[in-house]
């Protein structure tokens, strides 16, 4: 779906912020000018903004050069409106500099913490030297320890292949991230605060058939599951012992996360949060049914891996039961 390539890290402590943005440049304004106001060093500090080539608010605004009074170092990278997220984000990771550190944020927020971008880096200095992580800011409208403002290692980009997954048209993409992070152990809070400049969620452009796209991520647990297994493979290939505990981890995981989607909204509830929520008052748009598409056929595709993660989690509940019963060896 995406020509995603791996990069090298020519700057460990260097920051890029990928932000997308349509037809709001009023709040992205805010949104940068938080950024820049409380960043503590802001030569390591790079902004890339993905930028629709039909979204003409925010070229005048560009064309208006209203950034020059900005300290921090902003990259607009104006294209055709993505399929989804994941395309944008990717492309924007293609052409940025080579980081170490990659971060999401969102074009209606504003970040409320002295020195954010030293407390980013200093989170990535205690962390394993493989460096394989995933960190995440503090939003208020998240449950603890969910995620929304990722931040991802160059290491783990190039190891998920991915900065955000490519499928989405909206939302997820975090979720999907959050899930592979806590399979593998690799997920740490960072003390950098953010706050919804509406103090609530915002409207979602091209939020359209929300029931599909909630079953589409739940049904493809099975890759995220396939993603950490990598990981994990990678990170214990000399140490049997951590895998076996890794792995049981990872399962631990997978029933948190087949619970939480068992005690989902239901298809009317999805519709309505999709009524409340939606941007979109007009029919779908062509790149939002060329997304729907692909969803549908990667689904289709992803069907015999989907029914053999069912097998796996089937022996693995029999190999636990049994080994709650008889604990011992004889």
């Amino acid at each position: 779906m995406i020509n995603f390539k791996a990069k090298l890290v020519d700057d460990a402590e260097l920051i890029n912020i990928l932000m997308l943005t349509r037809g709001r440049p009023e709040k992205v304004v805010h949104a940068i000018r938080s950024l820049d106001k409380l960043a503590g060093n802001k030569d390591k500090i790079e902004l890339w903004v993905y930028v629709d080539d039909d979204d003409i608010r925010t070229l005048d605004f560009i064309a208006s050069e209203w950034d020059k009074s900005i300290g921090i170092q902003i990259n607009w990278h104006v294209s055709s409106r993505p399929i989804t997220h994941g395309a944008a984000f990717t492309e924007l990771w293609n052409i940025s500099s080579n980081a170490g550190i990659y971060m999401v944020f969102c074009d209606d927020y504003v970040v409320n913490t002295d020195n954010w971008d030293i407390f980013v880096r200093e989170t990535f200095f205690n962390i394993p030297s493989d460096r394989i992580a995933v960190g995440y800011l503090s939003d208020p409208l998240m449950p603890k320890g969910g995620i929304n403002f990722m931040v991802e290692t160059a290491e783990w980009i190039n190891q998920v292949g991915h900065f955000v997954v490519p499928y989405f048209p909206y939302w997820f993409g975090d979720t999907w991230l959050q899930q592979i992070a806590e399979m593998v152990d690799r997920k740490y809070a960072i003390p950098v605060n953010v706050w919804p400049m509406d103090g609530e969620k915002g409207k979602t452009h091209r939020l359209w058939d929300l029931p599909f796209w909630d079953h589409f991520f739940n049904a493809l647990l099975a890759e995220r599951v396939e993603t950490a297994i990598g990981i994990i493979d990678r990170l214990t290939s000399d140490n049997t012992v951590a895998r076996e505990y890794a792995i049981a981890n990872m399962y631990e995981k997978i029933e948190e996360f087949e619970e939480a989607a068992k005690a989902g909204q239901s298809r009317k509830e999805l519709e309505s949060t999709q009524l409340i929520l939606s941007q979109e008052t007009k029919s779908k748009d062509e790149t939002y049914l060329t997304a729907l598409r692909q969803g549908e056929r990667h689904l289709k595709t992803m069907m015999p891996k989907i029914q053999e993660m069912k097998i796996q989690q089937m022996l693995w509940n029999k190999q636990k039961i049994f080994t709650n019963k008889f604990p011992h060896k004889i």
